[in-house]
């Protein structure tokens, strides 16, 4: 008898949690975009989130905007033209809610990994002052 309490206990606030959820949409990119960003120079700019499916979306880079409705899955994407080197630039995306991000600079992107070597420093290498 105790666990059809508890299991019904449970049923009921999985279905408020589920509700409250679907109340209010809000439009979301992924974690890479942010204040501070570095933009790779010379490429084109994608900008990608989600949002209510059918929602018109509006994304602002510098001085240039785009919009866009977001697909049957709440999917969106823009892209922008390339940028020469610069900023600081502001991205705004406007939909269900907005998302601003300031300080975003164009310049080179380097992508590192590797193992213990990449802790090498100068200073262990041979003939290090010449390096």
């Amino acid at each position: 008898m105790r666990f059809r309490v508890w299991r019904g206990w449970m049923s009921i606030i999985g279905l408020i949690m589920l509700a409250a959820n679907h109340t209010g949409a809000e439009t979301s990119l992924p974690t890479i975009f942010g204040d501070h960003m570095v933009i790779q120079r010379d490429q084109a700019v994608p900008v990608w989130g989600w949002d209510d499916p059918g929602r018109k979306v509006t994304v602002t880079l510098g001085g240039t905007t785009r919009e866009v409705t977001a697909d049957d899955a709440g999917r969106w994407r823009v892209d922008f033209p390339p940028l020469s080197v610069g900023g600081p630039l502001s991205l705004v995306v406007s939909g269900s809610s907005e998302q601003r991000f300031g300080d975003i600079l164009v310049g080179e992107v380097w992508l590192c990994s590797g193992q213990s070597n990449m802790s090498f420093t100068v200073r262990s290498a041979i003939d290090y002052e010449r390096e």
